[in-house]
């Protein structure tokens, strides 16, 4: 005020709140939301050349899901809660909260790995929903939205969590089926998410024998699924499953070298797949899949490097997941 020679405009606020979003501190993203909060202050005492957009509330919101802290879903939810009050007192459509800032969120509760963060990411999803329904084109979910979901879900403590993931699916397919909207056409990444949610879950016995059924149905449906092909990432991650689940040792090998062959007759076997399958297979399984692959006159669980497998078997599996 005192140097009207000196103009500070949006942009010069909006470089230093992207520059601490990429920084993945706690600390950071509070530094974003403090210079956010002082732009706002400005703006509304009629510095209009400092009116904030959707991307420098998307960048707040993503330095907190960056963070991947506890406390990163509260805080980038509470942006999104003041982005949305802004936007009613102001008209401009620059300040309406979005498809992009809703996935922040949602993806910031994911990242906080808190008990409720399944709850509160559904949350978002719900009232994506109900504003796309109503006429708000910009808040129309899309892949991301669902899969944050089904992510944030997986990282939760609940022991229903795999059931949550998959109503959260099924949500997915009514829309995209409804709608024919191929942004949230659901694919393999989708699928896997929600098996890994099966695979991590706790309590009783009889709760993990109906996630890795869950896990199981899923994958069978990727197999026949219209939607997207199989993946690698989807495979293992139901080794996954078979490995760390209290499930009967009999139960566990029969799906590990049932999904194994598929694996192979799809050529889709990689490190992942093959990492998971060493860590998982009962004493005798793995020399008995791997064959010669195995020493013979040594220990069973061994390393065995993808350029060491034939051909065939990863044909198509791409490296890593």
């Amino acid at each position: 005020r005192n140097h009207p020679e000196i103009i500070i405009n949006s942009r010069s606020f909006s470089h230093i709140i992207n520059y601490y979003s990429r920084k993945n501190q706690l600390e950071c993203a509070m530094r974003a939301e403090s210079l956010l909060n002082r732009m706002i202050e400005l703006y509304e005492e009629g510095f209009d050349s400092l009116a904030p957009n959707y991307v420098v509330f998307a960048d707040v919101i993503n330095a907190y899901a960056n963070s991947r802290q506890t406390c990163a879903g509260k805080g980038a939810e509470r942006v999104h809660r003041s982005m949305i009050e802004l936007s009613e007192r102001h008209t401009s459509s620059r300040l309406r909260p979005n498809t992009m800032t809703a996935n922040a969120v949602i993806a910031a509760w994911a990242g906080s790995g808190v008990g409720n963060a399944g709850e509160r990411a559904e949350s978002i999803l719900d009232a994506m929903e109900r504003d796309y329904d109503s006429g708000k084109n910009e808040m129309k979910p899309d892949s991301r939205s669902y899969l944050g979901v089904i992510a944030a879900w997986g990282k939760s403590r609940v022991a229903e969590k795999a059931q949550n993931a998959y109503a959260v699916l099924r949500r997915m397919v009514l829309h995209y089926e409804k709608k024919g909207d191929e942004s949230c056409r659901p694919n393999a990444q989708v699928y896997t998410a929600l098996i890994n949610a099966a695979a991590f879950t706790n309590g009783s016995e009889k709760e993990q024998q109906v996630a890795f059924d869950l896990a199981k149905s899923t994958l069978n449906e990727l197999y026949d699924c219209k939607y997207d092909e199989p993946s690698s990432a989807a495979i293992g991650t139901f080794m996954k499953a078979c490995g760390r689940l209290k499930i009967p040792r009999g139960v566990a090998s029969e799906n590990l070298e049932i999904s194994f062959d598929k694996c192979r007759e799809l050529g889709l076997v990689n490190d992942f797949v093959l990492t998971q399958l060493r860590y998982s297979s009962p004493d005798g399984l793995y020399r008995r899949l791997l064959g010669d692959l195995i020493p013979s006159d040594g220990p069973e669980k061994v390393r065995v490097e993808v350029d060491k497998i034939p051909s065939e078997w990863r044909r198509r599996s791409l490296p890593g997941r």
